[in-house]
């Protein structure tokens, strides 16, 4: 009976008496969705672009019986979200020979940069190569080791495909490549190019209206060297093809997922995920739901109440592919107290 209310109510629009945040998060791992791509809003029908998003069936108080019943399902990340490679954006071209250096065969977001001075952050070994003769770089200095330590880390998270839940951006236009540079004067001014291009292309400078401004800022580019500190963009956690994913850089356990929504999450039901075709609306220009052809539900599962402030949900599907546990923590301004 939930599941098919769960439908229904997600079929319904984002309205209904919802109470604003009252300091509520959701730690979630989640295991087996799909990496999707970003792609371009759809004009065009027959061929959509998709998103995720993950949704809450609150409820309220009936008035005879005293027990909680369902009442309206909101978006939880009301901008959506998508499953892609940790790094964002990249290439990875097949290896003409079994003994060729992947390093050398990988492309990157070319706006993954250094914050402050603009320099690419991961290099191919011949561009490294390069940029070590032109500036005379000894091969153990550590302006050489450290580039050649990130382009390690780099290919090892390419290579191994792990997943990051992050923002999604339904236009993702792309900013054009910037060279090296071939000696310390052209690599400085290109590094300072490349910051202004790409400072201006998460700010949305060329945008013709707020929508697409907003939708610059969650364009996600990943950082290699510290995942949790995207370039651009939202992180909001890893997602595992396995039940337990390891960083192969540094075997450390990854996993996890944290949601700050904003709705109070005190009278929650239960969670589920959709997979939704884009669908942005022509009178702001947002992504939103269409109310017409709704995505399948990928898993769902009913909220149990633990303790004070605290619901456990089990997210299952009927074929047990996706599946993962939240732990819902609502109310965490209200504390009763007193001293």
């Amino acid at each position: 009976m939930w599941r098919s209310f769960v439908l229904a109510a997600a079929c319904s629009a984002l309205v209904g008496c919802i109470e604003s945040n009252h300091g509520s998060r959701i730690e979630m791992t989640l295991v087996g969705i799909p990496a999707l791509q970003a792609g371009l809003t759809s004009a065009d029908a027959d061929n959509p672009k998709r998103h995720y998003e993950l949704w809450a069936t609150l409820g309220q108080v009936d008035e005879q019986s005293g027990e909680l019943v369902p009442d309206v399902a909101v978006r939880l990340l009301p901008d959506g979200f998508t499953a892609q490679s940790v790094l964002g954006r990249h290439r990875r071209d097949p290896l003409p020979t079994p003994d060729a250096d992947p390093a050398e065969y990988l492309s990157v977001d070319p706006c993954m940069i250094e914050r402050d001075t603009g320099e690419r952050i991961f290099y191919k070994p011949s561009e490294l190569q390069a940029l070590q003769d032109a500036l005379g770089w000894a091969d153990d200095s550590p302006e050489y080791l450290d580039r050649a330590r990130v382009q390690t880390r780099t290919v090892a998270l390419a290579l191994n495909s792990l997943i990051a839940l992050t923002s999604y951006a339904a236009r993702p236009d792309v900013p054009e490549s910037i060279d090296i540079g071939t000696d310390r004067a052209s690599w400085e001014a290109n590094n300072a190019e490349r910051l202004a291009k790409c400072t201006a292309f998460f700010a949305g400078d060329d945008c013709a209206d707020e929508a697409c401004r907003r939708d610059r800022k969650k364009y996600f580019v990943g950082n290699p060297d510290a995942m949790t500190d995207p370039r651009n963009g939202i992180f909001y956690g890893m997602l595992g093809e396995e039940a337990e994913t390891q960083d192969p850089y540094s075997h450390g356990m990854l996993g996890g997922i944290e949601v700050s929504p904003p709705y109070d999450l005190k009278n929650l039901i239960g969670l589920f995920v959709t997979a939704e075709d884009d669908f942005i609306d022509p009178a702001t220009g947002d992504l939103v739901v269409d109310p017409e052809h709704r995505g399948a539900v990928l898993t769902s599962g009913e909220a149990r109440d633990v303790m004070r402030g605290l619901y456990r949900v089990e997210m299952r599907n009927d074929r047990r592919i996706i599946y993962g546990t939240a732990s819902v923590y609502y109310s965490l301004d209200d504390d009763p107290v007193q001293f």
